[in-house]
């Protein structure tokens, strides 16, 4: 499917205007917060309890909603439905769900610090899905945000039972999480019982036993502070999950050359992308997906049997 060619006008999405959508988007995105508190929305009514698909695929967006993000949370809706397209007629199959995530920095007494949608579907159901999700543009600066409230709601309560290997979680951020989980802060933010502190590191590899964990980092501003940033991610999910990317409008395209590497068409990929996209525009998704593509063994074992941190099995994970 070619994006410059199809997007648009294309046989599986005819009436569909990425102008058009991106407007329309950006004004709900600028609303959001200001309709949510007119609402009355309580932090916990964007939080259930946990979700659950019984499909065989499961891909779970997590986007960084404060203000440094800019427009990219915005570039990856306004791309969503080709994004959905793809996955299931290219890269997974057609019985595949998506989740939709967002976090924020709860450290800053931010209002919806975490957001998490159910598994949905097509058309109708991700503008549902993305539509109830909400900008909240705060942040504290310092290279840090509580994307490690994410790993840990997902690590706990995300369920995918009819799953033969790991599903997928992508985070999209440009700061690091913090550096441990607090009791309080498991069970008020992320709706997480723990007996004690946990680090991050312990939280990802949880995650990361469960899920084949991936970042799209967007540059920091310094990058002084965006080595350190790189190398904290590094540490937790490994240099060869992460993809340095510093053009929003390539987001969706580098998100299919992750799902390329998951599935094994990372050549696929590369022929498709080539097909529609600028020899510029190519560079720089290939350069993003560089650290990814030097590992060509994917990490989407099977989710019954997962590896603890030196590498051994650790029996069932259902």
């Amino acid at each position: 499917m070619s994006e410059s060619s199809n997007y648009k006008g294309s046989s599986w999405m005819p009436d569909y205007d990425p102008p058009r959508a991106r407007a329309t988007y950006t004004h709900d995105a600028n609303r959001s917060y200001a309709e949510a508190e007119q609402k009355g929305t309580k932090d916990w009514d964007l939080l259930p309890e946990s979700i659950t698909t019984a499909a065989e695929n499961a891909l779970l967006l997590v986007n960084d909603m404060t203000g440094s993000m800019s427009s990219w949370p915005i570039t990856v809706r306004t791309k969503a439905l080709y994004l959905d397209h793809e996955l299931r007629t290219m890269y997974l199959s057609e019985d595949t769900d998506v989740a939709f995530c967002a976090f924020g920095d709860a450290m800053h007494n931010e209002r919806y610090p975490l957001q998490v949608r159910e598994f949905t579907r097509g058309k109708a159901g991700h503008e549902v899905r993305l539509g109830e999700l909400v900008h909240t543009k705060g942040g504290g600066g310092g290279g840090h945000e509580t994307s490690e409230l994410a790993a840990l709601y997902i690590a706990r309560n995300v369920h995918v039972p009819n799953q033969s290997r790991k599903p997928i979680v992508i985070f999209n951020t440009d700061e690091a999480p913090y550096d441990e989980v607090t009791v309080a802060r498991a069970r008020d933010i992320a709706r997480v019982k723990i007996d004690k502190k946990m680090t991050t590191k312990e939280v990802f590899a949880e995650l990361t036993r469960k899920f084949s964990v991936y970042l799209i980092q967007k540059p920091y501003d310094s990058s002084s502070d965006q080595a350190w940033i790189t190398k904290t991610w590094e540490d937790l999910i490994g240099a060869d999950h992460i993809a340095l990317l510093p053009d929003e409008n390539r987001i969706v395209d580098v998100i299919f050359g992750i799902l390329g590497h998951y599935s094994g068409k990372i050549e696929a990929f590369k022929r498709e992308l080539e097909s529609r996209q600028t020899p510029e525009q190519v560079r720089v998704v290939m350069a993003a997906l560089k650290p990814i593509f030097a590992n060509a063994v994917s990490d989407g074992r099977s989710i019954t049997h997962g590896l603890d941190d030196e590498g051994n099995d650790v029996g069932s994970l259902i």
